[in-house]
């Protein structure tokens, strides 16, 4: 809600918002109180309390923090010390896969106001660094898309995927507020999709697939997906790799990918087709994932799993939910296979932030 507050030019709103959000332990609300104070938008400009906000979302391992956090301190630097604080930061952010990161590192290296010495002590420090719990932190809970159905909440939101460059996407159904007979959205809410790019207004079309699991929404704009490839591609103990959110009381909203391997394919519920992927814990406050292969094309999108702790995703495969999307959606233009060699993991992991936005239901 805070990022839809800020969208309409509500500072004052979007600062209470983010707020809140902190004291239910968000360090990306952190992050957004951080940018409210750099830049005036709803309480008074302010680089020291700007800072201190983005200090201690970065302590805690937030990316884009650290990334400001060194900007901050890079445009105020004075002294060798400044500029090797800001080198470190940049180097956690960019070790974190934020592409302006790793600019910024160039310049400063090529600037000569660090030594090779100076440049080597950064990166150890980098290299030691320890993320620090956040004080104010609440366990993370299961992504909130259930609150919906149950009206417990006037706002939900779950992890969805561009498919098209012309702004379709997919979600899980479950995170709509769709009326029970119609299917439609209910009366009176509303659904916004947040992307790195900015906040969006979803059109009023929506389509489910047969079993009603997953849903296609659309907004206009110039996006990109992930192009999505052909299942007969999908081998066992192929490398593999999910994109999905972390729930608001996780930390922050910023994509996050899981590494894994191919198990078996297998029939899921009513025969549709879906394959498995091994990986690390998942925890219980990520959302949907979309899999994609080290090509960076998407191969599959998945629930998040029932049981906490659970190492392995249940994944739909990318032909069926193309066949869904073209029975469903006239003239719709998918975003197909292209790349034949592997792009580096910074860029792989930035297509995949790329094509990721969150769905934001909310009663208006």
């Amino acid at each position: 809600l805070g990022y839809i507050e800020e969208a309409s030019g509500n500072g004052k709103a979007a600062f209470n918002w983010y707020s809140l959000a902190k004291a239910g332990g968000s360090r990306h609300a952190v992050f957004n109180l951080g940018r409210c104070f750099e830049n005036g938008f709803g309480v008074a400009q302010s680089s020291k309390l700007a800072g201190e906000h983005y200090r201690l979302a970065a302590r805690g391992g937030h990316p884009q923090s650290q990334y400001a956090l060194g900007l901050l301190i890079y445009n105020e630097a004075k002294t060798e010390a400044a500029f090797r604080e800001a080198y470190m930061w940049w180097s956690l952010a960019r070790k974190n896969a934020l592409p302006r990161a790793a600019e910024a590192l160039q310049k400063l290296e090529s600037s000569r106001l660090l030594s090779a010495e100076d440049i080597a002590t950064a990166r150890n420090a980098a290299a030691n660094f320890t993320p620090e719990p956040f004080h104010q932190e609440a366990s993370a809970g299961p992504f909130n898309e259930d609150v919906v159905a149950g009206r417990e909440l006037e706002a939900s939101a779950a992890a969805g995927f561009f498919v098209s460059r012309d702004g379709w996407l997919i979600t899980s159904a479950k995170a709509l507020s769709l009326d029970q007979k119609t299917r439609e959205l209910e009366s009176g809410y509303v659904v916004k999709i947040i992307t790195e790019a900015g906040i969006f207004s979803a059109t009023n079309s929506i389509h489910l697939n047969k079993d009603e699991s997953i849903a296609a929404v659309k907004v206009s704009g110039d996006f990109h997906p992930l192009p999505l490839s052909d299942s007969a591609e999908i081998s066992e103990e192929a490398a593999m790799f999910a994109v999905s959110l972390d729930s608001p009381s996780g930390g922050n909203f910023v994509p996050q990918i899981l590494k894994g391997t191919v198990n078996h394919a297998r029939k899921g519920g009513r025969g549709k087709p879906i394959f498995t992927v091994n990986t690390t814990e998942i925890a219980g406050s990520l959302s949907n994932f979309m899999l994609f292969n080290p090509l960076g094309h998407a191969t599959g999108f998945a629930l998040p799993p029932v049981h906490p702790g659970a190492t392995e995703l249940a994944a739909v495969e990318i032909n069926d939910i193309k066949n869904f999307l073209r029975n469903n959606i006239s003239g719709i233009t998918l975003e197909e296979s292209q790349a034949l060699t592997e792009p580096s993991e910074v860029a792989l992991m930035d297509h995949a932030r790329q094509c990721t936005a969150m769905v934001v239901v909310y009663r208006n």
